[in-house]
């Protein structure tokens, strides 16, 4: 409309609204007045009023469902990830607190789910192949507590062991399959 007018964009801004969204609200030069060719005019567009998203870093799920609620916005992807402490409380999300955005954007959360040694012995436990090791899974879980890969996060590096020196690593000789404990480590802790 302004480049049949013989005009040119100046600035735009915007302005949150609840009704209108998409029109201009203002302009500068008003309407019906005589301005040169070429002339800018600077105009204010109606959008949808932004929210800011708040914090729900370490609430738990259900709290940060319903502070997100409060503030209209909608629950999007929630996911876990396992950690040494933690347990169903939010430790990041996306979009970050303080970022503004319009109402009803979903926020995507990512909780802690406990990973702790017990826990790890028990998934162990309930492996199909865990009696293909011939050792029981107390004695196991004593020798892997001993060694140096002795927490959840240091784990996985009995897997990039080879099968000799992961043997010797938790005293276990008579240990069928170090791969099949491998095969075991590397299922449990996807």
């Amino acid at each position: 409309l302004l480049r049949k007018s013989k005009l040119v964009p100046g600035i735009r801004t915007t302005q949150p609204i609840s009704e209108g969204v998409g029109t201009i609200l203002e302009q500068n030069p008003v309407a019906e007045t005589e301005v040169a060719v070429g002339t800018a005019v600077s105009y204010a567009v109606g959008i949808t009023e932004l929210i800011k998203v708040p914090s729900v870093l370490n609430l738990s799920l259900e709290k940060a469902k319903q502070t997100l609620e409060k503030a209209q916005l909608a629950i999007g992807l929630v996911t876990t990830q396992r950690h040494p402490r933690l347990d169903n409380v939010v430790v990041n999300q996306e979009p970050e607190a303080g970022k503004e955005v319009t109402p009803q954007t979903r926020v995507n959360l990512v909780v802690a789910k406990l990973w702790t040694m017990k826990v790890v012995a028990s998934e162990m436990a309930k492996h199909p192949d865990v009696e293909k090791l011939g050792v029981p899974i107390t004695t196991l879980m004593k020798r892997i507590e001993r060694s140096q890969f002795n927490s959840t996060e240091k784990l996985g590096g009995l897997i990039s062991l080879p099968d000799g020196q992961l043997v010797a690593e938790l005293g276990l000789p008579n240990i069928r399959s170090a791969g099949t404990l491998k095969k075991i480590l590397r299922e449990i802790l996807r």
